[in-house]
């Protein structure tokens, strides 16, 4: 886990708690499974 992007969507979302758990690992899961990563030029919301 990227601990420095979970603090990020922490930070976006307001706390830390089982949704934003669930749906951070279900995000890494996508993007590992599509082959892409985060742009370092662009947000992702």
């Amino acid at each position: 886990m990227d601990r420095e992007l979970w603090e990020k969507a922490v930070a976006f979302h307001g706390h830390e708690c089982p949704g934003l758990a669930i749906g951070f690992k279900a995000c890494e899961a996508a993007f590992e499974k599509m082959g892409i990563g985060i742009s370092d030029d662009e947000q992702i919301v």
